[in-house]
């Protein structure tokens, strides 16, 4: 499935529906939303597809593992079963509707996604508010020099870094 742009409305593998499936049947079951869920991403093997006109890249580089992406997808499925308050705190803020542990975490979603989701969360996510940080910083040096002369682009943040 990856790889292959030729249908901009491309469904999911078999092992794929079969994460969906599961999701689907275990809140049919009444097992709470967020653990089928977690349960579907361990599941789910697709690292990246096109549905719905929207293109999704689950596992970036090959080693960090978004899960709140593969989340939006899999929730498109169940929307009707998730409250909307529920639903907006687990997109925007990356928050369940009831505390997991990380150990819980780690035994839903795999060991493999778990790993992934780290070097996600340390690769990806720490990076950015370290950006944003020496971002800031050169920002405040800017406007404490003001008669410096100096003009910087966007890149003397990532040469900081």
């Amino acid at each position: 499935m990856a790889g292959d742009d030729s249908s901009s409305n491309r469904l999911a593998s078999g092992d794929d529906n079969e994460a969906i499936r599961h999701l689907k049947l275990a809140i049919a079951g009444g097992r709470p939303w967020h653990i089928a869920l977690l349960e579907a991403i361990a599941l789910w093997t697709c690292p990246e597809e096109t549905y719905n006109e929207h293109r999704y890249c689950y596992l970036v580089e090959g080693e960090a593992f978004d899960w709140l992406l593969l989340a939006e997808r899999l929730c498109e499925e169940i929307a009707e079963a998730i409250p909307e308050e529920e639903l907006r705190d687990l997109l925007f803020f990356g928050r369940l509707p009831q505390e997991v542990s990380n150990d819980e975490f780690r035994e839903l979603i795999g060991d493999a996604k778990y790993h992934a989701y780290l070097n996600y969360l340390y690769g990806i996510t720490v990076e950015k508010f370290v950006l944003l940080a020496i971002e800031e910083e050169i920002s405040k040096e800017r406007n404490s020099h003001v008669f410096s002369g100096r003009v910087g682009g966007q890149d003397d943040g990532y040469r900081r870094l």
